[in-house]
């Protein structure tokens, strides 16, 4: 018996339905390298080349020593699960398959005697439903991942990322804004204030930034005295160019204010502006009406909400997550998210703007992408990505509230439904 046919016998006794995916699988799906001491697939390198052990271990640290269940995404030649079973806590060790035709390849390349250790069991990828800790993950399988489980694949990945969120850097230039605001955030009343003001509303439209808020400019022009509007900062400069006044801007990032700088700020005396205290400290203070601070949902505002007290809005990295928050604590039952794109279409990333923010060549040649709503694939950063499954998180447990796409040309958003007007 080959290799293969052992692993397999182990694994039609124990996993009959992942045998049978197995079966419907080939290895010449993928193109196969043999280096010495590892595989490369698809130009991937699936494991370190020189030192795999070393790199197991590296892969495992972040998983605590007394966790007694692991879920490990990724199989690759099995060194990182063997790493995780010689631990005495381990009781149960959940291996997730992302694409079967790497698999097979790494199961045909090298023994794996994992499979045969009662304490390990295998899932398919669509089995999983989010990303629980504890875990580890093999970085270049999930870049190998199938199609098919790319949410997956993307949630993993902003798991990974929650621990490098405030580099020295970022910190460094977090806590300047904050020292640089802090006179607008004593003076400017509470986010809450606002909330009380305009709640109930039961209808949020969210103008966000991508290409096909286009799309909805006449639309919103035609109704913009009869809706509310919440507008995060980079989508001003559409909305103003079809004369479209926001009820609310909000703002987060030290440097969009630069989006505005062709605008005469008059003409937004009927806006009021919701900031978190990151933002230009010149350009709040310069806010012709009403302005209203916030702090984010992330543990970076813990210190300065110790000192100064604040509401919180959920926050991960993008202007539309606390603009969506707002909404929801205004008490609206149904949101509208127009301009969601999270990617590029037809070679721009923002509506309106007269300069994109990337080149023609930096977007068609960016190998991050996700799903659209009509079944095909646009190309995006990696941070889009991230903000898209972060959204996506924040819909799932929100299930009270409708949510609605505003088009299908933008990515597909889990947990929402086309909105028609």
């Amino acid at each position: 018996m080959t290799t293969i046919d052992f692993h397999f016998e182990t694994i039609s006794n124990r996993w009959p339905e992942i045998y049978e995916k197995f079966r419907s699988q080939t290895a010449s799906d993928v193109e196969i390298a043999y280096e010495q001491n590892t595989l490369v697939i698809n130009n991937i390198q699936l494991t370190s080349n020189y030192d795999r052990d070393k790199e197991a271990k590296l892969i495992v640290e972040t998983v605590p020593h007394h966790a007694r269940e692991v879920n490990v995404f990724g199989v690759g030649l099995g060194d990182h699960i063997q790493v995780l079973l010689n631990r005495s806590a381990i009781v149960h060790v959940n291996v997730v398959i992302l694409n079967y035709s790497v698999t097979l390849a790494a199961l045909s390349a090298v023994d794996h005697p994992w499979l045969k250790d009662p304490r390990v069991n295998l899932i398919d990828a669509s089995q999983i439903e989010d990303v629980s800790q504890p875990f580890c993950a093999l970085i270049s399988e999930l870049v190998l991942a199938n199609d098919n489980y790319s949410r997956l694949r993307d949630r993993v990945l902003v798991e990974l990322d929650e621990s490098g969120k405030l580099k020295n850097a970022r910190k460094r230039n977090f806590e300047n804004s904050l020292f640089l605001n802090e006179v607008n955030i004593v003076q400017d009343p509470d986010v809450s204030t606002l909330i009380t003001k305009l709640a109930p509303v039961q209808k949020i439209y969210i103008a966000a930034a991508g290409p096909t808020l286009e799309d909805h400019l006449p639309w919103l022009a035609a109704n913009n005295d009869n809706i509310l509007i919440i507008a995060v900062d980079t989508a001003v400069p559409a909305l103003v160019s079809m004369n479209i006044i926001p009820d609310v801007i909000f703002m987060i990032d030290e440097h969009t204010h630069m989006f505005f700088d062709s605008i005469d700020l008059d003409t937004l005396k009927k806006s009021v502006l919701v900031y978190f205290p990151t933002a230009n400290n010149n350009f709040i203070s310069r806010w012709p009406r009403d302005k209203f601070c916030a702090y984010g949902s992330t543990i970076d505002f813990n210190e300065i909400n110790q000192k100064i007290r604040k509401s919180r809005l959920y926050s991960a990295g993008s202007v539309i997550h606390p603009s969506i928050d707002l909404g929801l604590q205004m008490g609206a039952s149904e949101i509208i998210l127009l301009g969601a794109d999270f990617s590029f279409i037809d070679s721009k990333s923002h509506a309106n703007l007269s300069a994109e923010l990337y080149s023609k060549e930096e977007m068609s040649q960016s190998h991050h992408w996700v799903h659209n709503g009509q079944g095909g694939k646009n190309r995006t950063l990696a941070n889009y990505r991230t903000y898209l499954r972060e959204l996506e998180i924040y819909i799932s447990r929100n299930r009270h509230v409708q949510f609605y796409n505003g088009s299908l040309r933008g990515a597909l958003i889990e947990g929402t439904t086309l909105w028609q007007h």
